[in-house]
């Protein structure tokens, strides 16, 4: 199932944990307010009489539970009326997302209807924003236009673990994370764990050894989560790498043959460094 950009901006608040979000709805984020509306037993929209108030909501939220506070608007006058509440966040260092709408992409810097350069505006005042001009996600990047096919396209809304890849040293559903997000960072597919000669990582040789490769599908996200396990320098026991790796699906059932070469890694790697205490 190919999900399109209001789909993603579900999944990932779901994914991220967000329950609550806050906001006033207008023509450019009419889609993603369908979709919240499909998504009501998941995300509770509390809908306020003017953005501000939910700039202000999303900021109060914050405040009282420890938790990000989230607020969407539409796109023009609708993301201005967010700046006042975005600022106050932002000089109290409240951690708080803000989401508005936009004109289509072939019509920005055209002066047109509700169009305002909100990421201009509002750069002063956030920690980082983006303007996504292409809700593609880096899964399809990666695939279809670098052609680093090791990153798998599976469930597609970050259930099953077969697109994880390394973003900056931690994993990620590729399939849920856009383009535009990784802009900057630094990439590794299972294609960046090989020598400059092919020869296989030492998390790779070990998933030979232990005959963990079976189809092969998920077997790429998988070891990109070992990569990372084995990157925190942790000795971990059975049951908390197990918990680890809870996060993929193997459709073979080779869990026990995978679990032993993540294992296997692990105590060789401390070896290695003289650790394993």
């Amino acid at each position: 199932m190919q999900l399109n950009g209001s789909q993603i901006f579900v999944e990932v608040l779901c994914e991220q944990g967000v329950d609550t979000i806050f906001g006033y709805p207008g023509g450019a984020v009419l889609n993603l307010y369908d979709e919240l509306y499909r998504n009501t037993d998941r995300i509770t929209h509390v809908l306020t009489a003017h953005e501000q108030g939910a700039s202000h909501a999303a900021d109060g939220y914050a405040r009282a539970t420890g938790r990000t506070g989230v607020v969407l608007a539409t796109s023009g006058p609708g993301a201005t009326n967010l700046v006042t509440g975005i600022a106050t966040a932002y000089m109290d260092s409240i951690p708080m997302v803000a989401i508005t709408g936009q004109v289509p992409s072939n019509l920005l810097g055209r002066d047109i209807f509700q169009e305002v350069d909100i990421t201009g505006i509002s750069m002063p005042i956030t920690k980082c924003n983006y303007l996504v001009k292409d809700p593609g996600a880096l899964a399809d990047v990666l695939r279809e236009r670098l052609g680093l096919t090791s990153v798998k396209k599976g469930c597609e809304v970050g259930e099953c673990g077969a697109c994880n890849v390394l973003i900056d040293g931690e994993c990620y559903n590729s399939c849920l994370y856009l383009a535009v997000w990784a802009e900057g960072k630094h990439i590794t597919t299972l294609e960046g764990l090989m020598g400059p000669n092919g020869e296989l990582s030492d998390i790779q040789q070990a998933f030979m050894e232990e005959t963990s490769i079976q189809c092969g599908f998920c077997i790429p996200g998988f070891i990109m989560t070992a990569v990372e396990i084995l990157d925190r320098g942790v000795y971990y026991t059975d049951d908390q790498l197990r918990k680890l790796l809870s996060g993929h699906l193997c459709r073979c059932t080779g869990y026990q043959n995978i679990l032993n070469a993540v294992e296997r890694a692990v105590n060789e790697a401390h070896r290695f460094v003289g650790k394993g205490e």
